[in-house]
């Protein structure tokens, strides 16, 4: 893994982003992907936004990020339980520091602890909405995020960096983001709300996207949305979209580059969430799990 510069260093952006040349010419218009969400961030309705660590990240992030979270492999959560036990697996353990990507990360203040963390060595973030990206660059001064890159594509398409303390952000549809898109191919992917935000007929296209930004032999940490009782079209309707453990494996375990899938830990998304429950019964839906899975690249 290359070491990135330390804490505080200027970085060449010429380094860090890659020039418009070198991506594919569809970027050229990011199309309908991002209308939905512009929309949602316009007026402020980001319902999906955690003010604190993710429950999974925290609890489980030791499988991709060395040492883990303080307070990770604690007593087991209500209404949860454990397929594995990851505590003393030893997956995250004796890693040198890790480049973490986070896809669709919005505002996530899971990017802060993380960028903070000790065991990893740099962090990758993608959005296609500036608002969400300028936000938490004001919201978390302690990464010194700064803009760094604002390339015309075409007349009404362009790309836009932020770089700051151990963190790369990048203004731009997930969809034609590609290899040379960041300065590292990542060692390990944070996926809490990305998956399940994408419409089903371009799931395949997006587990495409990840493989070309993950080296080999890298991991993902995924956490999916199963609603698994209610009626079929609250069942059906998103974002965010169910996706349970046999979609989950038919994405992955059908991609060349996918060594292994395990469901990890499922937990019970009403009983985890009590205040949410009366909102998702009035949708139609009686029984919700969250679903995480630990999927392994192949080396090469």
């Amino acid at each position: 893994t290359t070491t990135p510069p330390p804490a505080g260093a200027a970085e060449d952006p010429s380094e860090k982003v890659a020039a418009p040349a070198e991506e594919s010419s569809a970027a050229a218009s990011p199309g309908d992907n991002l209308s939905l969400w512009s929309e949602k961030w316009e007026a402020d309705q980001t319902g999906w936004h955690e003010r604190d660590i993710n429950h999974i990240l925290k609890k489980h992030g030791g499988l991709i990020v060395p040492g883990g979270f303080a307070g990770g492999n604690g007593d087991t959560d209500t209404g949860s339980t454990c397929m594995a036990d990851t505590a003393d697996r030893g997956d995250g353990k004796d890693m040198a520091p890790v480049h973490v990507f986070v896809p669709l990360c919005g505002k996530t203040v899971d990017m802060v602890h993380l960028a903070h963390h000790a065991g990893v060595s740099w962090v990758y973030g993608v959005d296609g909405i500036s608002k969400a990206v300028e936000e938490f660059a004001e919201e978390n001064p302690s990464l010194v995020l700064k803009q760094v890159a604002k390339a015309k594509i075409t007349d009404t398409n362009t790309i836009e960096a932020w770089i700051g303390e151990k963190i790369t952000l990048r203004v731009k549809d997930f969809f034609q983001l590609e290899k040379g898109s960041f300065a590292e191919r990542a060692d390990a992917v944070w996926d809490r709300a990305s998956l399940v935000a994408i419409a089903p007929a371009k799931r395949s296209e997006y587990v495409t996207v990840i493989g070309k930004l993950i080296k080999p032999g890298g991991k993902i940490l995924l956490a999916t949305v199963d609603k698994r009782e209610g009626n079929e079209e609250a069942r059906k309707a998103g974002p965010p979209y169910s996706v349970d453990e046999s979609a989950v494996r038919a994405l992955y375990e059908d991609a060349a580059w996918v060594e292994s899938v395990e469901l990890v830990a499922e937990y019970d998304g009403l009983v985890q969430n009590p205040s949410e429950m009366e909102r998702w019964k009035g949708k139609g839906i009686e029984s919700m799990f969250e679903l995480v899975f630990l999927i392994k690249g192949k080396q090469e």
